[in-house]
């Protein structure tokens, strides 16, 4: 679905977004999760917009804020490079 959103917003020079993905196994642990919406009725939570609309709203927002996509990743790439800046181990 966020390929999808991606190959409307931003077509690729070449392809589709999805040529980019590379299957792997999935862990016993991840199947084993739930993939419905079920969970939530029984909590009693609804969800105000479609999967595929709140996708497509958070990939138009990405793209249209690459100021802040920009600083958060290379901040995420700093921190994970210099791990000691943030985890003082005594």
């Amino acid at each position: 679905m966020i390929c999808e959103s991606l190959n409307e917003a931003l077509p690729p020079p070449v392809g589709r977004y999805q040529a980019l993905i590379e299957e792997v196994a999935t862990s016993p642990v991840a199947s084993d999760i739930s993939k419905d919406e079920s969970t939530l009725t029984v909590l009693g939570l609804q969800n105000k917009t479609s999967l595929g609309e709140g996708l497509k709203e958070t990939v138009s927002w990405y793209l249209n804020n690459p100021r802040w996509y920009n600083q958060s990743r290379t901040r995420f790439f700093y921190l994970w490079q210099n791990p000691e800046t943030v985890l003082k181990i005594a």
